[in-house]
């Protein structure tokens, strides 16, 4: 009996082990193009006027380095990143007020990380509603949190806004709307 039970758990002992070794020795594909490339193991290094891509986010900076075994990019020096409009809003907190837009936002940093479903970013922080009753108006701080999937941020640090909306709810409102159709 205990030879049988041995032997009927190996085959479920051996795919438990593949499982585990495929899935470390798992690779993420880095969406990056720079003027210099290079592999030093698991990281992709890239410097020169990079141009990435990660969830969804259109990204450029002087540097990046991405993880291929993690997926984590991290880009810093002048960096560019634009979020996509979403039919759902984009909602920046920053104190007790917000910035809420269902347009596409440009956010500039002196450093940025996407790592599964996070954007986080540092140091100079201005964020810009792209279309052009908003791009007028500017958040600054010195850091963002915010999750991807539900387009949900906190703006903290030295928080700055400068700029009026002038749009349908301009009377009510000084930053850009909350719901703008």
């Amino acid at each position: 009996m205990r030879l049988l039970l041995t032997v009927s758990l190996l085959p479920l002992l051996a795919a438990a082990g593949f499982a585990q070794a495929s899935s470390s020795s798992a690779s993420v594909h880095c969406d990056l193009t720079a003027g210099k490339l290079s592999r030093d193991g698991k990281l992709v290094r890239a410097g020169g006027h990079v141009k990435a891509k990660a969830e969804a986010l259109d990204l450029a900076a002087d540097q990046a380095t991405c993880n291929t075994e993690t997926g984590e990019v991290e880009l810093l020096g002048h960096v560019q990143a634009v979020l996509p409009a979403r039919a759902d809003h984009s909602v920046f907190r920053y104190g007790s007020a917000t910035f809420v837009t269902d347009k596409s936002v440009s956010i500039a940093a002196d450093r940025l990380v996407v790592k599964t479903g996070l954007l986080q970013g540092w140091g100079h922080l201005v964020i810009r509603g792209l279309d052009p009753v908003s791009q007028e108006v500017e958040l600054r701080g010195d850091e963002m949190y915010m999750f991807l999937r539900t387009a949900d941020a906190t703006v903290s640090g030295n928080i700055k806004v400068s700029g009026s909306y002038k749009g349908p709810a301009a009377r009510r409102l000084v930053f850009p709307p909350d719901v703008v159709k």
